[in-house]
């Protein structure tokens, strides 16, 4: 018998140790950063084990070759495909492109652990400085996954519950 503490719940995923993982992208949310309110594309992962994860994909000019190699790798977008000349507007079709597609492919994702700064905002050790590690999708990675091994994700993952929508905000997102 599982509990409801079983069951992963919307966001506060935890990424997979560091490695290759076979996933399947179950859903795919318009987000927005906290901090500075950046839109982003936010792809919810399952790997064949069912541990999900989530990554998130930035909707700026700075951020092209990122989300290019995602509709290209993971969407399946063909390197002919016409788009804008403008940055901002060429990552606006990217994201609606990877939002329209993503949902149920499959792709190798690579998890990387890299040492991250941090400052306390609040707690015993505000005001402190600390390195600690943080895991999280490699900027280029992304593989395709053969067409043969799509039949090797586990079951249940086309199953899977989708988590509730954070709808807030949505409406003034450019995508």
């Amino acid at each position: 018998m599982r509990t409801a503490g079983d069951i992963p719940m919307g966001g506060g995923f935890q990424m997979p140790p560091v490695g290759d993982y076979e996933c399947r992208c179950t859903e795919t949310r318009r987000w927005k950063s906290p901090k500075k309110g950046t839109p982003a594309v936010k792809l919810i992962w399952a790997t064949q084990s069912g541990d999900m994860f989530d990554d998130s994909l930035f909707v700026t000019g700075k951020a092209l070759s990122r989300l290019n190699l995602v509709a290209q790798r993971v969407c399946g977008m063909e390197a002919e495909h016409a788009l804008p000349d403008d940055d901002g507007e060429c990552a606006i079709e990217l994201a609606k492109y990877i939002m329209a597609n993503a949902q149920g492919k499959y792709a190798i994702v690579t998890i990387e652990e890299q040492p991250e700064t941090i400052f306390h905002q609040d707690g015993p050790k505000v005001g402190q400085k600390e390195t600690v590690m943080r895991r999280r999708v490699a900027f280029a990675g992304y593989r395709a996954v053969p067409q043969e091994g799509e039949d090797t994700i586990n079951e249940k993952l086309d199953t899977a519950s989708e988590a509730d929508k954070d709808e807030k905000g949505e409406d003034d997102m450019p995508f």
